[in-house]
């Protein structure tokens, strides 16, 4: 999977979360599928998550994927300045002369 677009971040999705409504909800939406401009337009908006098997689920593994992302690349970085010292410290004859 690939979340790297911009528009797409963390607190979005646990707002989308919140507001997604229930299995019965979804149910009572789903009811008006074919006359759509009778609803607000809140529910216009959230009923193509009303036909979305396991959307709530979908939606946390999304997150979930979206702060694992962040702290890969914070643990990549961390091992590359790790990496850097080790070969500084390697290749230190001011090092190799104290030793």
């Amino acid at each position: 999977l690939n979340f790297t677009d911009p528009r797409l971040n963390i607190d979005d999705l646990e707002l989308l979360i919140m507001v997604l409504p229930t299995a019965d909800e979804s149910k009572k939406l789903l009811e008006y599928k074919n006359i759509q401009d009778q609803l607000r337009d809140v529910e216009q908006k959230v009923m193509p998550f009303c036909t979305l098997p396991r959307s709530i689920s979908r939606l946390k593994l999304m997150r979930f994927a979206l702060s694992h992302v962040s702290t890969f690349t914070n643990l990549i970085e961390r091992s590359r300045i790790l990496r850097q010292a080790a070969e500084q410290a390697r290749g230190s004859q001011e090092l190799r002369d104290l030793l």
